[in-house]
């Protein structure tokens, strides 16, 4: 409050003194900036970190199913079904893990603004539906869990453009939290 005060004595003053108010409010103002830019970085810092550590969590995951049951496929003592079972866990693993990294990526090229997107017409419902079936097909048989979609009757649009392929990862990591979780 006292220099804010002072630079405005400052500014009213005729000649040099002017020009020195002016810069000093200039440089108190740098400050405020340089203030929230540092606040911004430190809170983008923090986010990034607990980003990584999510992520890391997320990769070890599927990293140690392949790993253990790939040690367990070299056991002798494991039946004909317990090796189709383990082969398809390491599959699935593997596909998970991989799915994982191009969810990276993909955050870095947002983070870098290198996004493309590639709009295209098509169907919405027809679009829906498929990722429901395609999620349906890794729900567990013995699983209670039903998923149905319910459609309005007053649909308006049926046809929609946007990035068909961005929509149904969206989707699918909305309806695949909700199954899991």
């Amino acid at each position: 409050k006292a220099d804010e005060s002072a630079i405005n004595s400052l500014k009213r003053i005729r000649g040099e003194f002017r020009y020195i108010g002016k810069l000093f409010e200039q440089n108190q103002n740098q400050k405020v900036q340089l203030q929230k830019s540092k606040q911004k970085a430190e809170e983008s810092d923090r986010l990034k970190t607990a980003f990584l550590t999510n992520l890391s969590h997320e990769i070890r995951t599927p990293m140690n199913a392949i790993l253990g049951f790939s040690e367990l496929l070299d056991s002798n003592k494991i039946s004909k079904d317990e090796e189709i079972e383990y082969r398809k866990i390491i599959n699935e693993s593997g596909k998970n893990l991989v799915s994982i990294i191009d969810d990276l990526v993909e955050m870095s090229k947002i983070d870098a603004n290198q996004v493309e997107i590639s709009q295209s017409n098509f169907n919405l419902e027809d679009c829906v539906e498929q990722v429901v079936h395609e999620i349906k097909k890794t729900i567990p048989k013995n699983n209670e869990l039903e998923i149905k979609i319910e459609k309005s009757r007053n649909t308006i649009v049926k046809n929609i453009t946007t990035d068909k392929e961005k929509l149904v990862k969206i989707l699918t990591n909305l309806i695949s939290n909700a199954v899991k979780f």
